[in-house]
């Protein structure tokens, strides 16, 4: 279909869709050409037509709305990294009958949302890094919380939006550890504290006490950035343990409060003050566990003491910077999440990347300091092959820090292996990868290079077996000639 942009250019959108929502589905942009690429997003007709209050259209505000977010995008003076952190509307769209239908925004590719990393038992390659139970899982989930914290930091910054529905499955996490926010035409904007268009959705489990209690209503009212705090926090909490800090809860006084939204109304936090009221699922031990105090006092503040008063929460620059004070006290250290965590399946579902975003190939690190790379060498059939093919994470938003990224061999390999303390994980695209590569030569004997000498094993025996038998055989005749 033929649609255009305001600026009069005229596009072409492939008719079928690569993934749908609520109010709408996102196409690829034919043509012209586009880099980086694009892909547009169109309302379905009935959302179009439905009208609000006082009988507006709604296709009239989300013009308003989303032309809003275009002419004020507040990324255009940040570095590219920055700007590719955020899914933002580039263009509006309209049919020949000038009637507006959607946006155009970035089209990136191979990504999981935050969701399906936390929720999966088991991830396969590149994103198996990212799983709970790996070594130095923790290591690379603390530098997620930065890149999403300093996310979170330059959009607040700008002072028109609070995003009222963060949540994992609007966070994207690419191969390289950055991250990318989409859905942001739900967002609320204002301006001078007055609010010009509301939020669209919200997601309950992420949403803050005072929703909760009916102290503000998100449709009507303007709402403060303490909002977005919680919800980072909840996201902080989720990704760091997978579990929600009000969540696995018991009560043991009062049965009645059992899910999520019953604790967050109560204000009843997993480590708060009333901890002695209530039994905890293993996955919260992670928390004294694995945490420093300075980072067990931010989720204290902003659960805790922010529950009555959300002026109290801690911001997202003050998370930026308790993040990274973790991740430099952390560094050469392999902190492994998964204590206390469930055991993971034998089961490995294929991870499917997100078609939408987080497509464009990105150096993941500025080419200054590289990491150095272990020269490994894995013997195959015999034959010893380079590994040249390395994944590197990015610690800070599309602004590594250089001294503690990530660094994997990937290796291609025909089985799982573990040698002494090398852990070595498999996935079906047949890779390998060092979780643990100390040694400068590693080999590796595939269970078919087992498999062919235990053969070739078998087959000599039975052939001496032969072999004797036919010499007693012949022996027992010359004594019977005898």
């Amino acid at each position: 279909m033929k649609l255009k942009t305001s600026k009069g250019t005229i596009i072409t959108v492939d008719s079928k869709y690569i993934n749908k929502g609520g109010q709408g589905a996102v196409h690829k942009v034919l043509t012209p050409a586009r880099s980086p690429l694009n892909v547009a997003k169109l309302y379905f007709d009935h959302i179009l037509q439905n009208r609000k209050a006082g009988g507006v259209k709604y296709s009239d505000t989300l013009e308003k709305k989303i032309g809003f977010m275009v002419q004020n995008n507040p990324f255009l003076n940040e570095p590219q990294k920055i700007k590719d952190a955020f899914a933002w509307p580039i263009d509006l769209l309209y049919d020949n009958n000038n009637s507006f239908k959607g946006y155009l925004m970035p089209f990136v590719q191979h990504s999981l949302t935050l969701s399906q990393i936390i929720a999966s038992s088991t991830l396969l390659h590149p994103w198996d890094s990212f799983h709970i139970n790996n070594p130095g899982s923790f290591n690379t989930r603390l530098k997620i919380c930065y890149n999403i914290a300093q996310a979170i930091e330059v959009i607040h910054a700008s002072g028109f939006y609070t995003l009222i529905d963060l949540k994992g499955e609007n966070m994207m996490l690419r191969q390289n550890g950055f991250i990318s926010l989409i859905d942001l035409d739900s967002i609320q904007i204002s301006q001078n504290n007055k609010l010009l268009f509301q939020a669209e959705v919200i997601t309950s489990e992420f949403c803050p006490p005072e929703h909760h209690n009916g102290l503000v209503d998100y449709n009507a009212d303007l709402i403060k950035q303490s909002w977005d705090l919680f919800s980072l926090a909840v996201l902080f909490y989720k990704l760091l343990f997978n579990i929600h800090p009000f969540g696995g809860l018991t009560h043991k006084k009062k049965p009645e409060y059992h899910t999520v939204d019953d604790f967050i109304t109560k204000g009843i936090f997993a480590h708060g003050n009333n901890r002695n009221q209530i039994s905890l699922a293993p996955p919260h031990g992670n928390f004294h566990q694995l945490l420093d105090q300075s980072l067990q006092d931010m989720f204290l503040l902003c659960f805790e003491k922010g529950y009555k008063n959300a002026a109290l929460r801690p911001s997202a620059a003050e998370w930026k910077k308790a993040w990274l004070a973790s991740i430099q006290k952390n560094a050469g250290k392999k902190i492994n999440g998964g204590i206390n965590q469930p055991v993971r399946t034998n089961v490995q579902p294929k991870a499917k990347p997100n078609p939408l975003f987080n497509g464009n190939k990105l150096v993941p690190a500025d080419q200054l300091n590289k990491p150095m790379l272990l020269k490994t060498t894995i013997g195959l059939n015999k034959k010893k092959k380079k590994s040249t093919s390395p994944v590197n994470l990015g610690t800070l938003i599309n602004q590594p820090i250089s001294k503690l990224r990530i660094t994997q061999n990937v290796l291609q390999l025909n089985q799982l292996k573990k040698i002494d303390k090398h852990i070595v994980s498999l996935n079906n695209a047949q890779y390998i990868i060092l979780q643990k590569p100390t040694l400068d030569l590693i080999h590796i004997k595939s269970n078919m290079q087992k498999t062919d000498k235990s053969f070739f094993k078998a087959l000599v025996i039975i052939f001496f077996l032969i072999v004797f038998q036919l010499a007693i055989m012949d022996k027992q005749t010359k004594i019977m000639k005898l």
